[in-house]
């Protein structure tokens, strides 16, 4: 392709480039505007001389175009990798574009994208815009990349994904599969096979991280190569040399769509949660019953729970112990153990109210009855510190607690699900003052554990929702 370089961009794009793209990255444009999803190199390892494949996902269900620049950091120069704006893409589907041959350095390279055919939303040439870097290495060793023809970057519901060797390859495939929109990992298969096959089971962007191991051959060096040509007339010349291979792994990262998840869905109205009754602690709220290997008064604890607010399910009795399922408070991970047949009890939650947390949402939702009452956006626990899942009763309460260094940090109107686990306000300084930045993520995980509140949200809660109400904390 010919390099057509530009050296004197616009200062706003020079000042934009800068922008890194994370996956589910927020950009101030409306809705009704595409705005760059994901941007993922193909090869996580590339050296002078090669090129760099990148596929690029929009959130748009509308038709778009897109324009790639590339600069070289090393070369101060830029060039425009589209000539122009593309031929109008499908929103829904990955676009693919590989970039010249590249030199040892690091390259930034900026997407543009716009509505096809409209004029862009920004003066500039675009609607959004997000970009990447790629880092080129010196050659070191000569390696050629394997290359992926098993599988497609669009597929629909149900269709399973295939990936594997061609009949003259010895490749072996690993594979862990990522979903984009929800920011998690979806499955992983950790041992290499010859082919791996995964359905989807939703709708949705995908990141495929696949290695690919191979087997590649052992070139002589040069004084290897000198001592063949001096032995050329020697008899023993006639035997012919081990070939020697060696096992290359290469990293590679590609993006699929499957169905359409950028289409508008229609909004769903949950329902209200149908729970009876629960068996949850007999104790305190605050006091912690031990879950023991054995029905032994001495077996050596495998966890805890706290007393009276947390579900718990009974498999089992064994002479004075049941053989309960429960979240481990200290790991929030199940664990299956003994307590005595005293430590639980059955209780009926408080008629008339109940609550629904649904996480992927980051919302509330209060039914009174069967019909839904009140809706709140709420931070629940970030990703290393979640809010755990399960069926609770809500506690006591109080009118507000400090937290932070040296107790800089109130939050209001603290209601209790699971020991520190609570229902509060969004933080506070030490004078009562609103902190904006963090009340401005509300309806993203932002938390501990807990479940943050706008003020008047929590405050409702606080005065309207009796102890012993049900409380549900689901996906």
């Amino acid at each position: 392709m010919e390099k057509k370089y530009y050296k004197f961009l616009p200062i706003t794009l020079l000042l934009g480039i800068v922008i890194s793209l994370i996956f589910g990255q927020d950009f101030a444009y409306a809705i009704t505007y595409p705005k760059i999803q994901s941007i993922v190199q193909e090869y996580e390892t590339i050296y002078e001389g090669e090129e760099q494949a990148l596929d690029i996902v929009t959130a748009y269900e509308g038709k778009v175009q897109y324009r790639v620049w590339m600069h070289s950091k090393g070369e101060n120069a830029w060039t425009e990798v589209t000539k122009g704006y593309t031929e109008v893409i499908e929103g829904n589907r990955v676009y693919s574009i590989t970039t010249p041959k590249l030199l040892e350095g690091e390259y930034e390279v900026s997407v543009w994208v716009k509505r096809a055919g409209a004029v862009p939303k920004d003066s500039r040439g675009f609607d959004s815009y997000a970009a990447t870097t790629i880092k080129c290495g010196k050659l070191n060793v000569e390696h050629n990349k394997p290359k992926l023809n098993t599988f497609k970057s669009k597929y629909s519901l149900g269709e399973t994904l295939e990936i594997k060797r061609e009949s003259t390859e010895e490749n072996l495939f690993k594979l862990t599969v990522y979903d984009i929109l929800k920011n998690k990992e979806v499955v992983s298969f950790n041992d290499y096979k010859e082919s791996i096959s995964w359905k989807p089971k939703e709708e949705g962007v995908y990141l495929l991280k696949l290695t690919i191991k191979s087997r590649e051959e052992v070139k002589p060096s040069n004084n290897e190569d000198e001592t063949k040509n001096e032995n050329d007339g020697n008899e023993n010349t006639e035997q012919k040399q081990e070939v020697e291979y060696k096992e290359v792994e290469t990293k590679i990262n590609k993006l699929i769509i499957v169905g359409n998840p950028y289409k508008e869905k229609l909004p769903t109205v949950p329902k209200a949660p149908k729970v009876t009754s629960i068996v949850v602690g007999n104790a305190r709220e605050v006091e912690k019953i031990y879950i023991k290997a054995e029905p032994k008064k001495n077996s050596k604890n495998l966890g805890y729970i706290y007393g009276s607010l947390n579900a718990v399910k009974i498999l089992k009795k064994v002479g004075d112990f049941y053989y309960i399922e429960a979240t481990n408070y200290e790991t929030l991970k199940l664990v299956e153990g003994y307590v005595y047949t005293w430590q639980v009890k059955t209780v009926k939650p408080k008629e008339g109210r109940s609550i629904l947390v649904d996480l992927s949402e980051q919302k509330i939702y209060i039914f009174k009855g069967e019909t839904l009452e009140k809706t709140f956006k709420c931070s629940t626990g970030q990703d290393w510190s979640p809010t755990p899942k399960g069926t609770y009763l809500i506690g006591d309460r109080g009118e507000r607690f400090y937290t932070g260094y040296k107790n800089s940090i109130v939050c209001y109107n603290w209601v209790r699900i699971n020991n520190d686990f609570l229902f509060h306000s969004v933080l506070h300084d030490r004078n009562g003052n609103l902190i904006k930045l963090e009340a401005d993520k509300l309806g993203q995980k932002a938390s501990h554990g807990c479940i943050r509140l706008a003020v008047n949200d929590i405050k409702w809660i606080y005065n309207n929702i009796p102890k012993g109400t049900l409380v549900v904390i689901q996906d």
